[in-house]
């Protein structure tokens, strides 16, 4: 009748215990569903939506009165309640998902105490917090955290748009995982929105991917650049050259741009890709400091975004905005680095609304500012003399010039307009944690030499937010990575307005 279509799909695998002989779960939620009886109710009687399905051996029963839905695989039942919300109002007819990659709330206190006053989030509707574990791990990493924000489902750390099955473990294999149907092809499929995506990370990488990719493997960039030039987002602005064939997507209709001045002449583009790096882009901080820089801002490639999603009042849309060095500076433990994409994240929020408002439209336009995870353990627990700290030496030395509780001053860093200009001279910063003691010492100071990208050249790689000490190089928490701090449990904050 007037109840909405149901949709099953298996919900994932569990882990099965040593010992364990039952029949497993991702082999019982495999194949067709079969509509057993969708009318009586079953043995239960006459009961108004009521539906039973058979997925095989496993049972699916769904109540859309009660919103309860139980699972029975073998001797496993897993069961949800779901909460149905209706609109309050006339609904938004635009969505903005910013996200500040790795961004914890005790950054975003950082950031503010920069600014000396208030920053735009502060100033939303509504804010709350949001638990971030993965589906097979406590700790998520950014393409399991990309599909919960992108599908609301819940899935392993490396996948991106998939549920879990029997086999990923070869390139066929991990392509071939049941999908889950994300925010961005529902607005296209269902209402004809134009979908944007910018970052300033590779396109491939894994929160952007989220908004399209279908893999279990966050890695397979080239799979996942094919599966952008096959979905077609009218926006993608970001790195990845090295990964993303702009012949093909020039093909394809799109006007492809490569430095901040051809963005700023290709807005009347009808598709537009701009590749402005091999991979990621600089730092804001390196932007501002290179006088050869030819990259965008992040809040520039947002307003040539919605030049292009936004003609007229009959174009909706749904646009990305993601802050991706945020969470790779706290890998490295550059909180200097870390901290001015913050606030250049802060400054786009404020260029979006001032864009949306010129445009008319800030009034049916739904803003969100999220984080897909914490990263670092970043906190600040007071202020440091760095003019007082040695470069090397024992650990005592450097308490001798920190200040705690009441002697903790206001640091000589200051934003005005969203920037700083003494990131490296200043003589008071803050003194910060991270979370890889005891392999990590800490100066306190910001580097002054540009970084290539966001790791820097071969001879500073697992570089900190100071002078690197001699232990420090090369130490790190992953041993596959060349990051030295690592993602956490920490919940994160939503923000949202309109």
């Amino acid at each position: 009748g007037d109840r909405p279509e149901v949709a099953v799909q298996p919900v994932g695998m569990h882990r099965k215990p040593a010992g364990d002989d039952s029949n497993d779960v991702a082999a019982l939620c495999s194949g067709a569903v079969d509509v057993v009886d969708a009318t009586s109710g079953g043995a239960d009687g006459p009961r108004s939506g009521y539906m039973q399905y058979v997925y095989r051996l496993c049972e699916i029963r769904a109540d859309w009165q009660g919103a309860r839905v139980t699972v029975t695989a073998g001797c496993r039942v897993a069961s949800v309640t779901y909460q149905h919300l209706s609109l309050r109002g006339k609904g938004a007819k635009n969505v903005v998902l910013v996200i500040g990659d790795g961004m914890s709330l005790p950054m975003i206190t950082a950031t503010r105490l920069l600014t000396r006053g208030r920053l735009p989030v502060d100033d939303y509707d509504y804010n709350g917090l949001a638990f971030t574990k993965a589906l097979d791990s406590i700790v998520t990493d950014s393409a399991a955290a990309a599909s919960a924000l992108n599908t609301g489902h819940k899935t392993f750390n490396g996948g991106l748009g998939v549920y879990p099955d029997a086999a990923q473990s070869t390139a066929a294999s991990a392509a071939d995982n049941p999908r889950v149907e994300t925010f961005a092809e529902y607005v296209r499929r269902t209402k004809g929105m134009k979908v944007g995506v910018v970052t300033t990370a590779s396109m491939v990488d894994a929160t952007p991917a989220g908004v399209w990719a279908h893999h279990a493997r966050r890695d397979a960039g080239a799979v996942i650049a094919q599966q952008a030039l096959a979905f077609q987002p009218d926006v993608l602005l970001g790195g990845g050259a090295d990964v993303c064939n702009a012949s093909q997507f020039t093909a394809a209709g799109y006007t492809s741009v490569t430095t901040a001045a051809a963005l700023a002449n290709a807005t009347a583009s009808e598709k537009l890709l701009g590749l402005f790096a091999p991979k990621h882009l600089h730092t804001a901080n390196d932007r501002r400091a290179d006088p050869s820089n030819t990259q965008p801002s992040l809040p520039a490639m947002a307003t040539a975004a919605l030049d292009v999603l936004h003609r007229g009042p009959d174009d909706h849309f749904y646009l990305m905005v993601e802050a991706a060095s945020i969470d790779k500076q706290a890998h490295s433990c550059d909180s200097a680095r870390m901290l001015g994409d913050s606030l250049e994240l802060q400054e786009t929020l404020v260029v979006l609304e001032e864009e949306l408002a010129r445009r008319g439209i800030l009034d049916e336009t739904l803003i969100v500012v999220t984080s897909d995870h914490a990263t670092g353990g970043y906190d600040v627990y007071g202020t440091v003399n760095t003019y007082g700290v040695r470069s090397i030496g024992p650990i005592t030395d450097f308490n001798a010039e920190i200040e705690m509780y009441g002697r903790a001053e206001w640091p000589d860093w200051v934003a005005k307009d969203f920037r700083v200009e003494n990131w490296d001279t200043a003589q008071w910063t803050f003194a910060g944690v991270n979370n890889n003691h005891p392999d990590y010492k800490e100066d306190f100071r910001a580097k002054h030499w540009l970084k290539e990208g966001w790791i820097g050249r071969e001879e500073d790689r697992g570089a900190l937010s100071g002078i690197a000490l001699a232990d420090n190089v090369g130490r790190t928490l992953h041993e596959e990575a060349h990051d030295t701090a690592v993602h956490t449990t920490s919940d994160v904050m939503v923000f949202a307005k309109g």
